[in-house]
């Protein structure tokens, strides 16, 4: 019985770390994908005003 519950707080620890993970791997994206975003329209802006 001892040894299932520690199988079962591992299995759950794991789970806890790879969403934390993905969550700030998504975070990260997410604001990477914002400042490309606001770098291209800087550029565009700045080559319509040439």
């Amino acid at each position: 019985m001892p040894v299932l519950l520690l199988v079962v707080l591992a299995v759950l620890i794991v789970a806890v770390v790879s969403y934390n993970s993905s969550r700030a791997t998504v975070s990260k994206m997410e604001l990477i994908n914002a400042a490309d975003g606001a770098a291209y329209s800087g550029a565009l802006q700045t080559a319509r005003s040439m």
